[in-house]
């Protein structure tokens, strides 16, 4: 029936804390200068928050410093491509970058020039649910990877044993005295790397 607030299948904010964080970070964006261009009520017992959609945010609201983690979305306009790659490339390395294009051009220069997370083209979001993709952050968005084989590896340590025969070690001709012998099997090993 189109009504957010009674759908089941609308996730409500995981606690009262975050609920009142997006909060603080809307209303920063409106006392900054930004408009609500779409929004709702909220209902903090039930931790509900209804969409927001803001224009005109000025990059110094928090809304834009800070990852969101909510149902906020902040439209930001711009001239061309590399105004868009310099803003986002003046912010934190985010967790996720959506592009929206047709253009491989446009695509490949946004995947070169900008550091994220992970990418997607033409899609929100679906990158997280394919678990033969790594999902991580990089600098302040989060460490590491995790799904499938990249999550194994991330939370695994390999450790290597090497165990020689006992009185025997293969790079025994390179421990000193040197000899005439020694300085040519170094010239022919250091030939191989």
């Amino acid at each position: 029936n189109g009504d957010l607030e009674s759908s089941a299948s609308y996730c409500r904010i995981v606690n009262e804390r975050h609920f009142l964080r997006l909060n603080e970070l809307v209303q920063d964006a409106v006392q900054t200068g930004a408009t609500a261009a779409w929004s709702g009520k909220t209902d903090l017992a039930t931790r509900f928050f209804h969409p927001v959609i803001l224009t005109n945010v000025p990059m110094h609201a928090r809304l834009m410093n800070e990852e969101i983690f909510g149902p906020v979305l902040p439209v930001i306009t711009y001239r061309n491509l590399d105004e868009a790659i310099a803003i986002v490339n003046s912010k934190p390395k985010p967790l996720a970058l959506y592009v929206f294009t047709q253009q491989s051009a446009v695509r490949d220069k946004v995947l070169q020039q900008t550091s994220s997370g992970g990418v997607c083209v033409n899609d929100c979001g679906i990158h997280f649910l394919h678990h033969h993709l790594p999902f991580g952050g990089v600098n302040n968005s989060g460490l590491g990877k995790s799904h499938g084989h990249y999550g194994f590896m991330a939370f695994s340590h390999e450790k290597p044993v090497l165990k020689q025969k006992n009185g025997f070690t293969s790079v025994k001709a390179f421990y000193p005295p040197y000899t005439s012998l020694s300085a040519r099997l170094m010239d022919w090993f250091l030939k191989l790397f």
